[in-house]
């Protein structure tokens, strides 16, 4: 049902597609009060689709709605067999702790962040290689929400975590890992922008131009935007160590990628 539904909003038919994704809810969740243990995934699926679709048309407070009746049901499913619905509630949870960040409500978001993280870790220390994009996200997820509280410190020991994490699988798999490994290093070296090590920023803001010029030049059209961004950030923080010659070629050679 909901597969129609996810096709006319990768159209752009928002409305269209909210409109066949309440019927789908609706439909389902009758399907669901009948026969609960049949439908509930796709009940839920539903909901995720739904609050999805509303969260892209920023009407976060319907978002959140249909978030929090979905992670209901998922937790209670998650308490009764943690392991067949571990992933369904780490994501259940991410995607509203991600509602209540974009409403800047972090008072909300970062408890549940905090939870998913924990969880992660638990996961993680026992099935390392099925769990550690869901970890790399709750650490990436979490450090933001410190960063956007001023808790710096806290966003980068976490960092720190993510990127030593990443850098192994970099160097196991690099073509794998590269985006990871490449955005690991751009928030660490925002974050120290933030506490004024400049210096620092920029250690970490040239390995990941390194990576992404390379991606860049094998593939433009993918890379473009992870490199045009990587470029104005090292252009800004050579500005903000008073390198302006330096900021002006980068931001040249920024603008004429982008307008060449």
């Amino acid at each position: 049902m909901n597969k129609n539904g996810e096709d006319l909003f990768l159209h752009s038919k928002i409305y269209d597609a909210i409109a066949f994704q309440e019927n789908c809810s609706f439909i389902s969740k009758i399907l669901y009060k009948k026969d609960n243990e049949t439908w509930r995934r796709i009940y839920i699926e539903s909901l995720n689709n739904l609050a999805l679709s509303y969260q892209i048309l920023n009407d976060l407070d319907e978002a959140i709605r249909l978030q929090k009746e979905s992670l209901k049901l998922i937790e209670m499913l998650f308490e009764e067999d943690k392991n067949s619905w571990d992933k369904d509630y780490v994501t259940a949870v991410k995607n509203l702790a991600r509602s209540y960040h974009i409403q800047n409500a972090f008072k909300d978001a970062i408890p549940l962040e905090e939870k998913n993280l924990q969880l992660t870790i638990e996961k993680y220390e026992i099935d390392p290689n099925t769990w550690n994009k869901y970890y790399i996200s709750s650490l990436i997820n979490l450090a933001q929400s410190y960063l956007k509280q001023g808790q710096i410190d806290e966003a980068i020991e976490l960092q720190i975590i993510n990127l030593t994490l990443v850098e192994e699988l970099y160097e196991k798999n690099s073509r794998y890992w590269e985006k990871e490994y490449s955005q690991a290093l751009e928030n660490i070296a925002i974050s120290y922008n933030y506490k004024n090590l400049l210096e620092k920023a920029l250690v970490f803001q040239h390995k990941s131009i390194y990576i992404t010029e390379k991606l860049f030049s094998s593939n433009p059209n993918r890379w473009i935007r992870a490199y045009t961004a990587s470029l104005n950030n090292l252009g800004v923080s050579y500005s903000n160590n008073n390198r302006l010659e330096e900021a002006r070629v980068i931001q040249e050679k920024n603008l004429n990628i982008i307008e060449p």
